[in-house]
């Protein structure tokens, strides 16, 4: 079967997905992301697509009879946009555009932010990033004294920003 796809519902229009020509997500077309997590014993996993979440979706759902590649967690894959019997959004015509690195990291690039608090005696501290933000991560950047640096409280730092399995920016 397929999982219970169908190319349109009332549950992702209400997300602002349309069939096509709308502002929002398309069930028309294909995305990429990164497959975020993937659960053996249930069968599923969710793919994060930045373009997606920017539009106001969260993670993807992919359940295993639409995985028809092994792909494994980290990797980037490219997929179809389909609606679940629910009318949640789900992944379909998985492919793997680039194998992972085998870490559960993403690597999102240099950004800058400000130190806003650093506690000296538990090791770890935070960066607040506006760009970040406006990306759809809404909390602060960790920051672990290994990478600390000479950096103080209330200073503008640069710093590479990857995202853990949590979906959690950290520096």
């Amino acid at each position: 079967g397929t999982g219970g796809l169908v190319s349109g519902g009332p549950g992702l229009a209400a997300a602002g997905v349309s069939g096509g020509g709308g502002s929002g997500p398309s069930v028309e077309r294909t995305y990429s992301g990164i497959l975020r997590n993937w659960n053996a014993e249930k069968g599923y996993g969710f793919i994060e697509c930045e373009e997606l979440r920017r539009q106001g979706l969260g993670d993807v759902f992919l359940h295993q009879a639409q995985r028809t590649v092994d792909a494994a967690v980290g990797d980037e894959v490219s997929f179809a946009l389909g609606l679940n019997k629910n009318g949640k959004p789900q992944a379909k015509s998985v492919t793997i555009i680039t194998k992972g690195d085998g870490s559960d990291e993403q690597h999102l690039g240099i950004f800058q932010g400000h130190l806003r608090t650093f506690h000296e005696d538990r090791g770890f501290g935070f960066i607040e990033c506006g760009p970040l933000k406006e990306m759809g991560y809404r909390s602060d950047v960790f920051l672990h004294r290994a990478h600390q640096g000479e950096c103080r409280v209330g200073d503008l730092v640069s710093f590479s920003v990857t995202v853990n399995s949590r979906g959690q920016p950290q520096a």
